[in-house]
């Protein structure tokens, strides 16, 4: 298994930013005691997250952010974990695993001498987030096409109502996360000071818009996905409502046939009709009765 990155490090001006990726357990327990977490920070700092959240511990925050990215490979969108640790001069994200677009924003950051981003901790705060956000379009345009090709092969695809599933699943997933993202933000931006709050407040609006944004996509594609699935349903009905009509057209078809052969290959030899001239209209008459019982009780059910 490849060892993590320890500890990359970037400054610009008076703003520092450590990226560590693939962090052991030791690594975390580690990152709590220098930033003087308590025993709850650090459990939840080592944790697993199944939804955003914002500790505060002394000087410190720390943004623990799930975020929402497709793997192409399973056609599903998975979560990935990606902490953030400010204090008043340094920014420490700890990727659990790739965080897409994270790697070439730092990579941006160490090519450039004045990287805007680094004017503030909170700034590259947002400038990180606005790197999450662009991910998320890029997974609902994945998502966007992926609903294209279920229109088109609704008709055809055999699988196409598993498909259907997992992309309400998706787009719930997505959902959730940003969400949740929508609602640390706004923590985060309250627990700042006030000056700095009024310095971010333009990149505060624009994710917030942003997150909108996004909300009124999920809105739509969900809105398709559970179209196509009652098309689906339709058109399955459609075939199966076919497929009993072609089998009734065969049963009354036949049904003469059979009939006929079951009433002229009457065994009457039972001793109570035996020998007795009109044991077949007997037969027959007992057929009928049974027949007009049937559907007497049918219609009585119906009522």
């Amino acid at each position: 298994m490849p060892r993590r990155k320890t500890g990359q490090r970037v400054k610009r001006g008076s703003t520092e930013w450590i990226n560590i990726t693939r962090p052991r357990k030791s690594d975390l327990i580690d990152l709590g005691k220098q930033f003087n977490f308590s025993e709850d920070h650090t459990k939840a700092l080592v944790a697993d997250s199944h939804r955003s959240r914002l500790l505060e511990s002394g000087d410190s925050m720390t943004l623990m952010l799930v975020h929402p990215t497709f793997d192409a490979g399973n056609d599903d969108v998975v979560s990935k974990e990606l902490d953030v640790i400010i204090t008043s001069k340094q920014v420490v994200t700890v990727q659990r695993s790739k965080i897409p677009g994270l790697p070439e924003m730092y990579d941006r950051v160490v090519a450039s001498k004045t990287h805007e981003s680094m004017s503030h901790p909170a700034t590259l705060v947002f400038a990180i987030m606005h790197e999450l956000v662009s991910d998320i379009y890029g997974t609902l345009d994945t998502m966007a096409v992926m609903l294209d090709d279920m229109e088109q092969g609704i008709l055809n695809k055999s699988r196409i109502l598993e498909d259907i599933l997992m992309m309400q699943t998706n787009v719930i997933d997505v959902q959730k996360a940003v969400d949740n993202q929508s609602v640390m933000l706004e923590r985060f931006v309250a627990a700042l000071d006030n000056r700095t709050a009024t310095k971010i407040q333009r990149q505060y609006v624009d994710l917030q818009l942003h997150f909108e944004e996004i909300r009124n996509s999920l809105r739509m594609e969900q809105m398709t996905a559970e179209t196509l699935h009652s098309t689906h349903e339709t058109i399955l009905n459609s075939r199966i409502n076919s497929q009993v009509k072609l089998l009734t057209s065969l049963s009354l078809v036949i049904l003469p046939a059979t009939l006929l052969s079951g009433i002229f290959g009457m065994n009457v030899s039972f001793p109570h009709v035996a020998g007795v001239p009109i044991n077949f209209w007997m037969i027959l008459g007992l057929m009928g009765v049974c027949a007009v019982s049937v559907y007497l009780i049918g219609k009585i059910k119906d009522r």
